[in-house]
């Protein structure tokens, strides 16, 4: 008879590990309060729709303009959790690794190679979005729903932004 005892403690060590990294972000999460970096205190899931304007407003929109404007909430909440991930990237591996000479700063350079840019291209599209969406809920006829994100999609993603982000992301 065989012993599973090689699975449950490869089980027992992805455990381990899952805890670790709990720890690890709630530690990142607690010194980004400290910090003032909101980025780093979005929630994992994207709030409900009629959280952020109300059922009321909700129930007259047609299914799909209120199927719209989930995605453009999915949307806008995942590029907030991109940053949010890319932060927790830079403070917990990268700069650790090259501060305390894990690896050498060639090989911490190889894993991380644009970090840096991914993230300054990934908050200043954050940031845009957020300001969308402040100018959006300012907009008494959309009664704090999203607007019509077409420009903004241009702005981040024609011309000269297109041009870096392809170059950033490739």
């Amino acid at each position: 008879m065989q012993s599973n005892s090689g699975s449950s403690t490869s089980m027992s060590h992805t455990s381990i590990l899952d805890d670790e990294v709990k720890r690890v972000v709630e530690r990142m999460q607690a010194s980004a309060i400290s910090e003032d970096d909101s980025d780093l205190e979005v929630e994992t899931e994207a709030p409900p729709l009629d959280q952020l304007v109300g059922w009321d407003v909700i129930r007259h929109l047609k299914p799909k303009e209120k199927k719209r404007q989930e995605v453009i909430n999915e949307l806008f909440h995942t590029e907030r959790t991109h940053v949010r991930n890319l932060k927790i990237l830079l403070r917990v591996f990268y700069k650790p690794m090259l501060v305390n000479n894990v690896v050498s700063p060639d090989v911490v350079h190889l894993l991380f190679a644009n970090l840096d840019q991914l993230l300054e291209i990934h908050t200043e599209m954050s940031n845009r979005m957020r300001q969308a969406v402040e100018q959006w809920r300012r907009d008494p006829s959309l009664n704090g729903l999203y607007g019509n994100i077409g420009e903004l999609m241009e702005k981040m993603f024609d011309g000269e932004a297109g041009e870096k982000f392809m170059q950033v992301t490739s």
